[in-house]
């Protein structure tokens, strides 16, 4: 009996990993498109003026 509940446990454990590395890869990709969405006209203004990549990722 004890090897049942613990093989039940293992697969729970295994489903709950599989959940919370789905939410998170989830809300890596909700938060990159977002920011990207926010920032792509800066990046067309960037593009235009033909902005060097260093000076494009330097801090203001």
């Amino acid at each position: 009996m004890n090897r049942n509940i613990a093989g039940m446990m293992a697969a729970m454990v295994g489903i709950a990993t599989f959940f919370i590395v789905w939410i998170i890869a989830w809300l890596i990709h909700y938060m990159v498109r977002f920011i990207l969405e926010k920032r792509s006209r800066e990046f067309g203004i960037y593009l235009l003026i033909g902005m060097k990549r260093l000076r494009r990722s330097e801090k203001k």
